[in-house]
């Protein structure tokens, strides 16, 4: 019988790696003519150049850089780094002789943590068996959504379990198929966990905090293997697939299974070992920057790093300041739920991390997986706030005032501002151009009042069905659109690619968000209905479904990380 155990560190030798320094697409919820847009087929992407001669590379993770890290555990023993754009560069120096890398993670110190299993942690040790199965084989360990440990058992009986933090084991096996070979599992977005089974019948199970088992097959391939599995950044369950069929899987919490296999896609097949075994948990998957999901492939006949990139996503922001995430958008958390002092007025993307921040109307700024640079919240304001835009590289933003008050924090620069000029109209909202670094503000009469940033007209002094209600930039010529809560759009000097202008809605269009080419858009509606435009793709939305607040705003995921990377040192302590 295995044991359960927890190790309490204590100071010992580690290994540490140092980071220095035209028409309607698609609509949804809000009364929109058209068909709805099926999401698009999934595909690969394999990187090779860079890899070392022999490589092998295996685990993979998102670093506090918003690269991708691996392992390589090859010929030449290394770690390794890959941009989002596909740059791979290996390190090697000041590792350990015979030093073979395995587990890495973030550090709560900038740094990238790993293992090497040349080493030998010192350490004060307890096991646990009470409660386990006869012959039992504890396998993988997560955190549950209850705060307790959660572990799969592939023995005699197979098993989930769970051990409290004392030590209180449970196991659970009614639910699972006849001959499960539960693997690998991961605490799931919906409060369950959900974990791989290689048994008889391979699928993916979920089961409840209170041992409630669900599996699920259809979907898989014939012959499959599941592997590996994670939280994506599209809030979806992901998994390796290393049966007859190689692939990665996507289920979705309520069950569907999608598997991807284009792009020749091998993940972790063990194709040419002679000797297969069992994969840890940490192995070859992971959520990276900007949305996308990246794995290994260190046993194909040349061995890669892949990323398969999911639809375009964003996100919608309500006034309590819940999130709403869709596509590649990741859900980094929200103030959804929480007290407020004033509402939620808009949300802005940090272009590096894919991160977010909320804006209140009375300045204070919520940040999720996006730095702090300040906010006017707790200060006496002159008008209420009523948007925020970030600068290009993420490291500042803007916040606007409806009497036109820019307030700059971080990187952001004072361009200028309309406090203290009479306005025609209030300020509704504000957009950043990326190649000056200024920017433009929006008035509900549609007139635009730019600071640093190029004039290319503006709807003010013109006639409108309805007020704008926001303004969008396209970074691709300078130019910017203007949307009107009747989903008007007026476009100067940026591609017109429809409007829902005349069309019946159920709430008005609040906002408004380019899509990554600038070559299309979507608008959201106060009741969380989404349209998307030209080449934006419709990843969903929260028209139809029960809000506890109106949505305010959205924004949409860039589609690279804008930021340099420091060179890394490898320690060894």
């Amino acid at each position: 019988m295995r044991l359960l155990a927890r190790l309490t560190l204590v100071p010992l030798l580690a290994v540490a790696l140092a980071t220095l320094g035209g028409g309607l697409s698609s609509g949804s919820g809000a009364g929109a003519a058209g068909a709805r847009v099926t999401t698009p087929a999934l595909s690969a992407t394999l990187y090779t150049t860079g890899l070392a001669t022999g490589a092998r590379p295996e685990n993979i993770i998102t670093g506090p850089d918003d690269n991708l890290w691996f392992n390589d555990l090859g010929t030449t023993p290394a770690i390794g780094r890959i941009t989002p754009a596909g740059v791979i560069t290996e390190y090697s120096t000041g590792l350990n002789a015979a030093s073979r890398p395995y587990v890495m993670a973030s550090g709560p110190d900038g740094n990238l943590w790993f293992t090497d299993n040349c080493t030998t942690p010192a350490g004060v040790i307890t096991e646990y068996s009470t409660g386990l199965n006869a012959g039992s084989s504890p396998r993988d360990l997560v955190v549950g959504p209850d705060g307790n440990l959660w572990f799969t058992d592939g023995g005699s009986t197979p098993a989930i379990g769970r051990i409290t933090p004392a030590g209180v084991i449970t196991e659970y096996s009614t639910g699972l198929n006849a001959g499960a070979i539960p693997i690998d599992l991961v605490a799931g977005p919906d409060g369950n966990v959900w974990f791989t089974d290689q048994g008889t019948t391979h699928a993916i199970g979920t089961i409840t905090p209170a041992g409630l088992i669900t599996e699920y097959s259809t979907g898989l391939n014939a012959g499959s293997r599941p592997g590996t599995i994670i939280v994506g950044p599209d809030a979806n369950i992901w998994f390796t697939d290393q049966g007859t069929t190689p692939a990665l899987g996507q289920i979705t919490t309520t069950g569907v299974i999608t598997e991807v296999t284009t792009g020749a896609v091998v993940p972790l097949a063990r194709q040419a070992d002679a000797n297969p075994r069992a994969l840890p948990a940490t192995t070859g998957l992971t959520s990276g920057p900007n949305g996308n999901v990246w794995f290994t492939e260190p046993y194909a006949a040349q061995p890669a790093i892949g990323t398969v990139v999911l639809p375009a996503g964003y996100h919608l922001a309500a006034a309590d300041g819940g999130i709403f995430n869709f596509g590649s958008a990741r859900f980094a958390g929200s103030m959804g739920g929480s007290a407020l002092n004033k509402p939620v007025v808009g949300v802005a993307e940090d272009p590096a991390t894919g991160g977010y921040w909320e804006v209140g109307a009375d300045g204070g700024i919520f940040t999720f997986s996006a730095p702090f640079e300040g906010s006017k919240g707790g200060s006496a304001l002159s008008a209420p706030v009523v948007g925020i835009a970030s600068t290009a590289d993420g490291l500042g933003y803007w916040e606007v005032g409806s009497d036109g008050a820019v307030y700059p924090f971080g990187d952001a620069v004072q361009r200028g501002s309309m406090a203290g000029h009479p306005l025609n109209k209030p300020i509704v909202g504000i957009a950043a151009d990326a190649a000056t670094g200024g920017y433009w503000l929006v008035a509900s009469d549609g007139g635009i009042f730019n600071f640093d940033a190029p004039f290319d007209g503006s709807m003010g002094g013109a006639p409108l069905n309805k007020p704008v209600v926001g303004i969008a930039a396209d970074w691709s010529t300078g130019g910017y659109w203007e949307i009107a809560s009747d989903g008007g759009v007026f476009s100067f000097d940026a591609p017109f690619e429809g409007s829902m202008g005349a069309t019946p809605l159920n709430k008005p269009v609040v906002g408004i968000a380019a899509a990554p080419d600038a070559s299309g858009y979507w608008l959201v509606a106060a009741d969380g209905g989404v349209f998307a435009l030209g080449s934006a793709g419709f990843s969903g939305s929260m028209g139809g479904q029960p809000l506890n607040a109106p949505v305010v705003g959205i924004g949409s995921v860039p589609s690279t990380s804008l930021r340099s990377s420091p060179q890394p040192v490898i320690l060894v302590g």
